[in-house]
């Protein structure tokens, strides 16, 4: 794996939701601004001081979990509903 894949976000939180349950920690894969789908960080964000604007989907949704408020997200094409 590479990091540069797709990334599903209700499957993300559905083993989110698993190891809270189970009581298994969790890391993200990347803290980065790469332009790659894992990414935190959209690309050009400075090393500190980061708003809700320099953050990817997988970032905004790794500091929703870290809040506890993980939205339940839409995948296109999949045909569930959710928030974009």
């Amino acid at each position: 794996a590479d990091g540069d894949g797709t990334v599903n976000l209700e499957e993300t939180r559905t083993w989110l939701e698993f190891l809270e349950e189970n009581g298994i920690s969790d890391a993200n894969w990347a803290l980065n601004d790469k332009s790659e789908a894992c990414s935190a960080l959209l690309p050009g964000s400075s090393a500190s001081g980061w708003s809700e604007e320099n953050l990817t989907q997988s970032g905004a949704f790794v500091r929703a979990a870290l809040r506890g408020e993980l939205p339940h997200f839409h995948q296109p094409g999949s045909g569930q509903p959710g928030v974009p």
